[in-house]
């Protein structure tokens, strides 16, 4: 905008009906008209969440301000909305309008999203739309064997159960969910046996109280309730210091895990959650104190003549036992994760990554430029080595089908980068055998460079070659 340059990545392109399926709050501007676009071929209106609104145009009103995109497209804003949750898997600060559909068999690079019938099964819908998908598969490519198979997935399913390339974000796993539920039961369930331990080692100092109040007419039922009581009180008494500690110190775990966590003070689901096990927790802490505390009989209380049994004993040995055995467990899977994390930041990944410095040139100037703009980067003495890739090594590139790669009757889809002539060297590449691209290549013309290709040893491997 004007004389300032953002580099964005949250960019999304929608037609109008993103409005009818999506729940995008509008501060300003029309749903029905926001998104549509006035050319057949590229966007020429877009929508901005606050936060960008304010970033280019402060305190001014943005609506009708124009945005120039890629230095090539002029955008006007016609609308802004709020900021999306930080729990959406569409991390959208820009919302581009969508021409009019073009069938391009092959280009996938834009998701579906539909709202289905109540009632209506997911299982049917997707063989309707893998017939009509089909029907629009060309010729040439239905002789290959090549067939669409669209599937469908809840929403709310993708973040945790979603492993698709080209996601529309980062998502997650549920297999970390099941592992942090663990530890937190492994951790309570530490938390009520130790305190069965120390509620049955202080047992003789309530022995005198427990024979008292069975002499004045107390049975065991309500001594039993009394220490139940007892236990899920100091409990509840636990849960509000926890709170307390938790409301202080979010913010810093908040900037320790880069993690937008919230704390769900106004979710009565998630009060009810919390109290709910707290009262397990306070039960079954407490169970096991009850019952020994409860079985005192009032002529050896008072006589101090308590002794405990071996069946007592027997069962605070195995307590002490599960305790420790539970601690080991965890210390043990702490330390098998430290060790992976450091393996996975100090693994050697085959190419130099601590002085790489990634620009991303998006921009036609750079790109047009790119070589007087590569030799003013190079009178840095700072700067040993410049190169281009079309995308980060190692990241899938979204919505783009994988080239395919043939040798004699095989075929295999493989991800690929098209670099500049100096990548191998720029990266600390180690080439086992064969050469580099030649210093000047076209990275991106296969006629001028025949098609070359370097390959990795795992590419080597899948297609057979002995070397």
């Amino acid at each position: 905008h004007e004389e300032t340059i953002f580099v964005e990545t949250q960019v999304f392109w929608a037609d109008p009906s993103l409005f009818e399926v999506f729940d995008f709050q509008l501060i300003q501007g029309n749903p029905e008209t926001a998104l549509v676009s006035a050319s057949q071929n590229v966007p020429t209106t877009v929508i901005i969440n606050e936060t960008t609104a304010k970033k280019f145009f402060g305190d001014e009103d943005p609506m009708g301000k124009v945005i120039r995109a890629d230095d090539n497209w002029d955008l006007t804003v016609t609308g802004v909305y709020k900021d999306l949750p930080p729990q959406t898997h569409i991390m959208a600060d820009y919302v581009l309008s969508l021409p009019p559909p073009q069938v391009h068999f092959g280009w996938n690079a834009f998701y579906t999203y539909i709202v289905i019938s109540e009632g209506a099964r997911a299982d049917d819908l997707e063989q309707k739309f893998q017939a009509v998908a089909n029907s629009y598969v060309p010729e040439r490519f239905k002789t290959q064997g090549i067939v669409m198979d669209p599937i469908l997935q809840p929403v709310s399913d993708i973040h945790l159960y979603s492993h698709l390339e080209g996601e529309a974000g980062p998502n997650s796993d549920i297999i970390y969910v099941y592992i942090l539920c663990s530890i937190a039961v492994f951790i309570l369930l530490i938390a009520c046996i130790n305190f069965m331990n120390l509620a049955t080692a202080r047992s003789s100092g309530r022995a005198h109280e427990v024979g008292m109040r069975k002499v004045v007419g107390a049975d065991r039922r309500q001594i039993m309730a009394q220490f139940l009581g007892e236990s899920v009180l100091i409990t509840f008494v636990s849960l509000l210091l926890a709170v307390v500690l938790i409301w202080v110190a979010i913010r810093e775990l908040h900037d320790l895990t880069g993690k937008d966590l919230t704390f769900a003070l106004a979710n009565w689901w998630y009060w009810a959650g919390l109290l709910a096990i707290t009262a397990v927790v306070g039960v079954i802490s407490g169970s096991y104190p009850a019952v020994f505390l409860s079985a005192f009989r009032p002529v050896d209380t008072l006589k101090e003549s308590i002794r405990a049994g071996t069946a007592n004993a027997v069962v605070r040995k195995l307590l002490v036992v599960m305790q420790f055995a539970v601690s080991i467990i965890l210390i043990i899977g702490t330390g098998i994760v430290s060790d992976q994390m450091a393996y996975v930041q100090d693994k050697r990944l085959g190419m130099d990554q601590e002085h790489i410095v990634v620009i991303p040139a998006t921009f036609n100037a750079i790109q047009q430029q790119y070589v007087p703009f590569k030799n003013e980067l190079l009178q840095n003495p700072a700067i040993i080595g410049v190169t281009r890739t079309n995308a980060m090594p190692g990241r899938i590139r979204g919505g783009v089908n994988l080239p395919m790669y043939r040798f004699g009757e095989k075929e295999w889809e493989m991800e690929s980068l098209w670099v500049g002539g100096d990548f191998i060297t720029t990266f600390g590449l180690e080439l086992i055998a064969g050469r580099g691209f030649p210093e000047g290549v076209i990275w991106n013309d296969m006629k001028v460079n025949k098609g070359e290709h370097i390959l990795n040893e795992t590419a080597v491997a899948r297609m057979g070659f002995a070397s």
